[in-house]
């Protein structure tokens, strides 16, 4: 019985209980933008490289026309597995625009390109853009830019339902 308490007794002290490190969501650390537009630039897609996902490579290059890009990257959880996600959204417009607002198939007319990189679902083909991206001169070194756009793929490979990527923010833009 003696042997019984004692192996229970060392058992009940040599376990310890797991300690969780805390993980508060500070709104100023919770992801980093960069809002960037080229000025006579264009927007070349990589040749042969999709306009999603992994492989939506550009380049910005000189050129007649206005690029704007958006890159966002969220802060990584140290208590969570692979939840780094980033993501890019760039397009093009004509030089002159001061406030512009471009809806659904509108935005595919932009060059837009989508880019997302994360250990997420693998999707197909953009099949199409549902939403607007709004454009506002505010000075001749910024924009405001507001853009809330579902970004609609075919199905991979082995997946029968479409995949949508939402694209929601409202930002000020400076010229570079």
């Amino acid at each position: 019985m003696k042997l019984i308490i004692f192996v229970f007794a060392f058992i009940f002290t040599a376990c310890k209980t797991a300690e969780i490190l805390p993980y508060e969501v500070n709104p100023e650390r919770f992801g980093k933008s960069a809002n960037t537009v080229y000025e006579n630039a264009r927007l070349n897609q990589k040749k042969d490289a999709p306009t999603f996902g992994l492989s939506g490579q550009y380049e910005i290059m000189k050129g007649d026309k206005l690029v704007f890009e958006y890159i966002f990257v969220k802060e990584a959880n140290p208590n969570i597995a692979d939840d780094e996600f980033t993501e890019t959204l760039v397009f093009e417009t004509d030089t002159n625009i001061t406030n512009k607002t471009f809806k659904d198939g509108e935005i595919m007319k932009q060059k837009a390109i989508y880019r997302y990189l994360c250990y997420c679902i693998p999707v197909g083909e953009l099949k199409e853009t549902k939403g607007t991206i709004s454009i506002t001169r505010l000075s001749a070194e910024s924009y405001q830019v507001v853009a809330d756009v579902d970004f609609i793929f075919k199905p991979a490979e082995n997946f029968t339902d479409p995949v949508t990527w939402q694209v929601d923010f409202d930002k000020i833009f400076t010229v570079k």
